[in-house]
């Protein structure tokens, strides 16, 4: 099942079956599209407090890993403001029962730890890729966009200085194109007003009213003791008046 919406073709798999084969084609084809994660494939985002900035990632994946949770990876957090790691540790692994079991896990090392889930953002998910809104990088294989300076390149590739000013892969203003104040983010989009006058609605009164007359619902017979009613009335002199001749 697909449709046309804005230009683009959308298309709605029936099964996970069919949405892989879809997804093996577009791959193949090398077409320029997005899509999104099945509801089986998706990650387990948790991060990891209590180790400090400097802890070697690969010393917490040996120790998840000695009690059967293995993680795709694990980063630091950093504090974009200030341009800092922080002593938070990002952990990605996919939805098993066994990596649930993180959530228990009290050390590492010799340091005490606590897991919690990554909270999540209040913005719309932003592709890195394209740098369009609700889609992951990962299941992206559009045109790439810098979210520095808005070319056709990665931005791990860019080679903008810092002294150049930044320019947003979709408004073209002067900022990156994470800017949480960009025209285009879509939580910056005023809902469009309806009119106040509906134009189609006004010139289709006049035909309403005609067709409404034949619409109408039909006069129900008269019951038969309305008929002995009126019955009753003639025979009283209640006769209705004739016109003379």
């Amino acid at each position: 099942m697909g449709k046309i919406v804005g230009g683009k073709l959308k298309v709605f798999p029936e099964t996970i079956d069919a949405h892989r084969k879809i997804q093996n084609f577009v791959s193949v084809k090398k077409l320029k599209s997005h899509t999104y994660e099945l509801a089986e494939e998706k990650q387990l985002k948790t991060v990891i407090r209590g180790l400090p900035s400097d802890y070697d990632t690969n010393e917490i994946i040996q120790a998840l890993g000695e009690l059967n949770i293995v993680p795709e990876h694990v980063t630091v957090m950093r504090n974009r403001s200030k341009n800092v790691n922080m002593p938070l540790f990002l952990v990605v692994s996919k939805k098993t029962p066994e990596n649930q079991k993180i959530f228990k896990v009290t050390s590492i090392g010799y340091y005490k730890i606590k897991v919690e889930s990554l909270n999540k953002n209040s913005m719309p998910a932003q592709c890195y890729r394209c740098q369009l809104f609700y889609h992951h990088s990962r299941f992206c294989n559009r045109e790439p966009k810098c979210l520095k300076c808005g070319l056709n390149h990665l931005t791990r590739d860019c080679k903008k200085n810092t002294d150049s000013p930044a320019k947003c892969a979709n408004c073209d203003g002067s900022h990156p194109a994470n800017y949480s104040g960009c025209p285009k983010n879509p939580k910056n989009l005023k809902p469009s007003k309806p009119p106040a006058k509906n134009v189609w609605d006004e010139r289709a009164k006049p035909f309403v009213s005609i067709y409404s007359r034949f619409l109408a619902p039909a006069r129900q017979p008269r019951s038969s003791a309305t008929l002995a009613r009126m019955s009753l009335s003639t025979s009283v002199g209640l006769r209705p008046r004739l016109r003379p001749p």
